[in-house]
């Protein structure tokens, strides 16, 4: 027995839309399962821009710092005595110092040579006045 043509229609039409609604719901599925992803996808790189941003501005924080730190480091290079120097300043200062007992001794020199011409000076004046008086 063959089916009137109506009926096979039917059957094909109702399998087509059966068909039809399958694909439709498995392209809704497809659609929210992209829209979940892409939802997924737009907060992970919101977040990646945020940690982006935060490491951008510790990365700007430690060239400052490290710009500071090696301005620092040549102002200390510079204000650095370095060896040779410091034998230099301790020659300098030994040569002031054997100076200074060079000017002390040359006083006290002096000093004794002054008393020594006075006392003979005055035994002088004394013999004259007596000499004179006497």
């Amino acid at each position: 027995m063959t089916k009137p043509l109506n009926e096979v229609n039917l059957n094909n039409i109702s399998s087509a839309a059966n068909n039809a609604a399958q694909a439709a719901k498995s392209a809704s599925d497809a659609a929210s399962a992209a829209a979940s992803n892409a939802a997924i996808a737009a907060k992970a790189a919101a977040e990646s821009a945020t940690a982006i941003a935060v490491v951008a501005t510790d990365t700007s924080w430690m060239k400052k710092s490290l710009s500071g730190i090696e301005n620092t480091l040549e102002e200390m290079r510079n204000n650095y005595v370095t060896m040779p120097q410091h034998a230099e300043l301790i020659k300098e200062l030994e040569n002031h110092e054997n100076r200074i007992i060079i000017l002390d001794t040359e006083r006290t020199r002096v000093t004794v040579l002054l008393s020594i011409g006075i006392g003979i000076l005055g035994l002088l004046v004394s013999l004259l006045v007596y000499h004179l008086v006497g």
